[in-house]
């Protein structure tokens, strides 16, 4: 089962087993489990932050997507994780979390959009004395978001983005053709000041593996060669949740946020795989040659898959170069 089949189907499951909703939400014309109905929306943000949040969205006019009523909604997803620190005014663990260093933010936005000509939203935004940190927030969708080679975004590229991207990524994607296929990640990059200690940090699930794929090339190949490649991050989510838990424990932290870190994890990464746990498999004889020896050969292709994977979050990351060498 595909990851964004397994992710639906535990969402299905939450919304009438945690939501208490049974009635399904449409899309296309077609009903499905894993999407509340439009009046329900609301639902989508957890209970204990629900009020504070709407109040906070309306007083920042802050805009809802269309399918924010789909539960495995990205920007709901972002808004679960990142307003209770907004709301308990706990913004420097966010800053220790994502390794931004030890001085406190001095302000925070969703939706943030800061050139309107061009007109990118950024999904979460820190702002610090020093630098402005940009998030993407990723969390079923398939890739990154690219554009059609129309006359309108041809004078984007040409009036706007050549001269923001030039020295930052390699030249090959500054070409109409590859850059509308990195449409999203190129246009991210360009906000990066080359002159302060920006960064852009993507936060992607550890089992979407076309997520992943596109950020080993955008840190193979787009910022081959790129002066400000250590300023671009990319995160798994399940190695942020076991980060911030460890920093609670340690005592950095209140029970408020402990508490929120558990309900996102339940709702947005709880799902259990079947062919991982073992369930629904035919028992094997270890007696049987055959059966012990193709055993052994599939747990040595899931460790050294496992180990591949590992090792592509670290780079992702910044935490080890292509050659597997720890960054300093």
């Amino acid at each position: 089962m595909s990851f964004q089949k397994q992710v639906q189907k535990h969402l299905e499951e939450y919304k009438t087993q945690r939501l208490g909703v049974t009635e399904k939400g449409t899309y296309n014309g077609k009903e499905y489990g894993h999407i509340l109905p439009e009046k329900l929306r609301q639902l989508n943000i957890f209970e204990q932050y629900r009020k504070e949040f709407f109040e906070y969205q309306a007083k920042n006019d802050i805009g809802l997507h269309q399918y924010f009523h789909h539960l495995n909604s990205s920007q709901a997803l972002c808004f679960n994780f990142f307003y209770p620190f907004i709301h308990h005014q706990n913004l420097e663990f966010l800053a220790s979390l994502f390794e931004l260093g030890d001085a406190k933010p001095v302000a925070a936005a969703f939706e943030k959009v800061i050139d309107w000509d061009e007109y990118t939203n950024f999904d979460f935004y820190l702002e610090f004395e020093d630098k402005r940190v940009f998030f993407e927030i990723k969390y079923m969708e398939i890739g990154f978001g690219t554009a059609s080679p129309d006359d309108e975004h041809r004078k984007k590229l040409k009036d706007t983005y050549l001269a923001r991207l030039t020295g930052k990524v390699n030249p090959e994607y500054l070409r109409e053709e590859l850059f509308f296929k990195n449409y999203q990640i190129l246009r991210n990059i360009s906000y990066l000041d080359e002159s302060t200690d920006d960064r852009l940090v993507f936060i992607y699930p550890a089992d979407n593996s076309g997520l992943i794929e596109e950020l080993l090339k955008m840190k193979q190949h787009i910022l081959a060669e790129s002066k400000i490649k250590h300023r671009i991050m990319a995160f798994a989510w399940e190695d942020i949740l076991n980060k911030a838990f460890s920093m609670l424990n340690k005592g950095h932290g209140f029970s408020e946020i402990f508490v929120l870190l558990q309900a996102f994890h339940e709702k947005y990464f709880s799902y259990q795989r079947k062919e991982d746990v073992g369930m629904n498999r035919e028992p094997i004889n270890f007696r049987d040659p055959e059966q012990r020896e193709a055993y052994l050969r599939k747990f040595k292709r899931r460790g050294a898959e496992n180990l591949r994977q590992e090792l592509k979050k670290l780079y992702l990351a910044g935490i080890i170069d292509e050659n597997g060498r720890t960054v300093r």
